[in-house]
Formats: structure tokens, C-alpha cells, sequence
């Protein structure tokens, strides 16, 4: 029973703790693109924006923040609301993938932690992709290899077209060091590669904009320096920025303190964020 209303209890924190910010308005990447095509989504049940300029992202964002408006109104204060439910379940999604290999209180502990890293603390009610998207990649990796992993990937991938990282680096994983194919990790690459068609459909391009494309991939995937750069850039913010220093070395000296047999990383997971670091070292203007 404790088990079923935890999440409740981590969403009902995470509103207490974001209190004074739940009626912020619109500010950054959200002003500019996202709530815009969400109202394109809630007001003409548009798919593809059409007041602001389409950049090919996929619509799960769009089509939960109209589901969201249309029961609350729209509102800062109910998109924020929104938003902090996909931020409860990354934070109990980290605390299911701790517990399977660290005792109860240090994976709350590390669920904690992850709720109050100054990153995720700050997008936690913000309108954009990436943390819905770390919700769902985290409760994949909980859900293993099977339909169900699949499906959350799916899911991923429809809120943003990067989660397919995640299904091709597993998919190449097994290939590589089990000598097996699971074709449970193509159904997020066809369900993202339908997205693709119906936006080229209706669009004619394949990925975004003219401008979209050279501003994240035409003018930045040929500069080797560049690449090298954002790669040590990319690091520094993985490990070390703005806070994350500190649970870099905690992770350490638990992993140290624990036994590092019984609290390793598995491979795929280090092969997962080794893909996205290469990934978005060589493309993203950002």
C-alpha cells in the first residue's frame, strides 16, 4: 500500500516545492516555440504547429499539455502543474532503478538527490521535452527488454525525436555483446520513422525547417574542433557543472563504500549516455 501512493507523495512534494514558481509565465523555449504549438494542438487539434514555425519535433508534448488545458484551462499555473507530474515520475522512476540494486534509503536518497540537482529542479515545470523524456528512457530502463521497455521508448520517441538513441544503442548493444537481435527495439524506430512520413507529408521536409536543419546538423557536423569542444563541453555538464560535481563524487564513494560489484552501472546504461554524448557533440546548435 506504502509502495502504490509513494509517487502520489513524491508529486504532492514536488508542488510544495515549486509553490512559488508555479505562476511564473511563459518564459525561454517555451514563449518561443512550445506552448505555442500546443495551442495549436488544443484550440484546432493541429499536430503541426502552424502559429509559430514547425521544427519537426513530435507531438506527445503538444497533445498531453491540450489533454491538460482542456480539463484546468489554460493557465501558467496548470501547465506547470502538468509538467511537475513528469517530474514526479522521473524522481520515482530513479528511485524503482536505485532500489533494484542499492538499499531502499540510499535509493532515495539518489532519487532525491536528482530531484534537487539545480537542472532538473529548474526544468521540472517548464514546457519543454527533455524531462519528460528522461521520465520516460529511466521507466524503460526499469521496464527491461521486453513490449513494455518498448513502448515507453515509443512513447520517448514521440516526445522527442533524440530518444531514439536509446532503442538503436540497445539494439546494438545485444547485437555486440550477446550476440542477439531483440526486434522489440525497432518498434520506437518505426513509430518515430511514421512521424517522419506524416511530417514530410504535409511539410516537404523530412526534418523541421531550411533553417532548422542548418542552425543543428548542415552548419556544425562537419567541424571536427567544434565536435571536439562541445564533447568536452557536454562532459563538464554531465559530471561536474552547476552542482553535479558533488553527486559525481558522491555516486563514487557510494559505489566505493557499497561494493562496486553490487552497485556497477550496467554496460548498456554507460553505452547509453556514451551514445548521447557523441550524439549531441557532433549535431545541435544549442
Amino acid at each position: 500500500m506504502r509502495q502504490r501512493w509513494a509517487p502520489v507523495g513524491v508529486f504532492a512534494a514536488l508542488v510544495a516545492l515549486h509553490g512559488p514558481l508555479l505562476r511564473l509565465p511563459y518564459f525561454w523555449d517555451e514563449a518561443g516555440y512550445y506552448v505555442f504549438a500546443a495551442l495549436d494542438c488544443f484550440r484546432h487539434g493541429w499536430v503541426i504547429p502552424r502559429s509559430t514555425l514547425a521544427n519537426g519535433h513530435p507531438p506527445l508534448l503538444s497533445l498531453y499539455l491540450a489533454a491538460a488545458w482542456a480539463v484546468g484551462g489554460f493557465h501558467p499555473i496548470v501547465t506547470r502543474v502538468a509538467m511537475l507530474v513528469w517530474a514526479a515520475a522521473l524522481v520515482w522512476g530513479v528511485y524503482r532503478l536505485a532500489a533494484a540494486r542499492l538499499p531502499p534509503r540510499a535509493a532515495m536518497l539518489a532519487a532525491g538527490m536528482v530531484a534537487l540537482t539545480p537542472l532538473v529542479f529548474a526544468q521540472s515545470t517548464l514546457a519543454q521535452l527533455d524531462l519528460p523524456v528522461a521520465a520516460l528512457v529511466v521507466w524503460a530502463l526499469v521496464a527491461g527488454d521486453g513490449w513494455g521497455g518498448a513502448a515507453l521508448l515509443s512513447a520517448a520517441c514521440l516526445m522527442k525525436e533524440t530518444a531514439v538513441i536509446v532503442p538503436l544503442t540497445l539494439l546494438a548493444w545485444e547485437a555486440v555483446r550477446h550476440r542477439r537481435f531483440n526486434p522489440r527495439w525497432l518498434a520506437p524506430v518505426a513509430v518515430l520513422g511514421g512521424w517522419f512520413l506524416f511530417y514530410h507529408h504535409h511539410t516537404g521536409y523530412w526534418f523541421g525547417n531550411p533553417q532548422y536543419f542548418a542552425y543543428n546538423l548542415a552548419s556544425t557536423a562537419l567541424s571536427a574542433p567544434r565536435i571536439l569542444l562541445a564533447l568536452l563541453r557536454r562532459s563538464w555538464q554531465l559530471a561536474i557543472y552547476d552542482g553535479t560535481g558533488l553527486l559525481t563524487l558522491l555516486a563514487l564513494v557510494a559505489w566505493w563504500r557499497t561494493g562496486r560489484e553490487r552497485s556497477r552501472v550496467p554496460g548498456q546504461w554507460w553505452a547509453i549516455i556514451a551514445a548521447y554524448l557523441a550524439f549531441h557533440a557532433a549535431v545541435g546548435g544549442a
